[in-house]
């Protein structure tokens, strides 16, 4: 991105590992998530990444939650070191923190561009669409406190195992 677009600001948006996790592994035993897919050819990163907790591992062998937190944190790592490097082009945001940000943040002061009410409308009525609805007009529903209450074991393990050291590091930019 940065090679392509050397000038232009971006942002990262985050959100808790096991919310994500649930995102993706709604269903126990499902394989067929996104975060799963290069699993017969695990990329460098994800194996360099696994190989850092614990020297021994084969990657080939992780369970589905534990691949998909693996998968689910290189990306987390590549961003964070984006930032870091983007000298002020990059920002942080946290998910909860939207749709407010973009309207009192981002937009005017990270992007530099002026933002009127009819803007902020448009935003705010983008935020109550649900992005990922195989129908038009879906409405968005909080989810966080569902997820969060449906995480198995699993999922909180892996989480904490893989995602959390990068997730407090954006958190904390």
């Amino acid at each position: 991105f940065h090679r392509a677009f050397p000038t232009t600001p971006w942002i990262f948006a985050h959100r808790d590992p096991v919310q994500v996790m649930m995102s993706h592994l709604k269903d126990k035993g499902r394989t067929k998530a996104v975060c799963t897919r290069s699993r017969s050819a695990p990329p460098k990163d994800l194996v360099d990444l696994v190989k850092t907790y614990d020297a021994s591992a084969k990657v080939s062998r992780l369970s589905v939650e534990d691949y998909c937190a693996a998968h689910l944190a290189t990306l987390c790592e590549a961003a964070y070191s984006a930032y870091e490097r983007s000298e002020g082009r990059g920002k942080i945001v946290d998910y909860k923190d939207l749709p407010d940000a973009l309207i009192e943040d981002i937009i005017p002061n990270h992007f530099a561009q002026p933002i009127d009410d009819e803007a902020i409308a448009r935003i705010l009525k983008a935020s109550q669409s649900y992005s990922k609805a195989r129908t038009v007009g879906a409405s968005w529903v909080e989810d966080s406190d569902r997820k969060d209450k449906a995480a198995r074991p699993e999922i909180r393990s892996a989480s904490d195992k893989y995602l959390l050291p990068v997730f407090e590091r954006l958190k904390n930019t």
